[in-house]
């Protein structure tokens, strides 16, 4: 139903994702909480991916990732999120999901999103005032790790799934396929 509205909205973050975006992505599973269980999604001050839940119990700040908005919650640093049009074009009540139960405050790879506080310094054997990047996704965090930095360079990471990613100049698009959880994008240097 996300693709399809978003085809027929003429939504310009789809091309981004290949024309079909995975039902694992964030706005599939929050319009999942929304429609099979409404008391949760209406008591749920945040929803969160992962990661960036990660780094903000680390540091007690909430911050969002350029990486996780990008990669699963169809943002862009040109346009943001999709409109609130297109979330009301899925059901009235998602209409204000950015602004009720997000963020719109994005960093980008490699910023600062705060520092180790007392009490995740305690649980975690780190020293307080640990500087904590913001968070990335698993399968792109494999770029830096195998000291891919210039564009043109191609690298397929391979684990419980499988990530192909060309670093550009410039954000690309091209045909994703038609598995969930898999598509192609074109990964601009940070």
């Amino acid at each position: 139903m996300i693709n399809r509205v978003a085809a027929e909205c003429g939504e310009p973050w789809l091309a981004h994702y290949g024309g079909k975006i995975s039902s694992e992505w964030f706005f599939p599973k929050a319009l999942q909480i929304l429609r099979e269980a409404p008391a949760v999604y209406a008591r749920a001050d945040r929803l969160i991916e992962a990661a960036d839940w990660i780094v903000w119990q680390l540091t007690g700040v909430e911050t969002r990732s350029s990486c996780t908005a990008g990669y699963k919650a169809m943002w862009s640093k040109a346009d943001g999120f999709p409109s609130g049009d297109y979330f009301a074009a899925l059901d009235p009540g998602f209409a204000q999901i950015v602004d009720e139960k997000m963020s719109r405050d994005v960093l980008p790879l490699g910023s600062r999103a705060g520092v180790i506080d007392e009490r995740a310094a305690g649980w975690t054997g780190l020293q307080a005032g640990t500087p904590v990047a913001v968070a990335n996704v698993d399968a792109h965090a494999s770029a830096p790790a195998v000291r891919v930095t210039e564009s043109g360079t191609f690298v397929m990471i391979m684990g419980t799934n499988m990530r192909d990613i060309l670093l550009g100049d410039r954000p690309a698009t091209r045909p994703g396929t038609r598995e969930p959880g898999f598509s192609r994008r074109v990964i601009p240097p940070v």
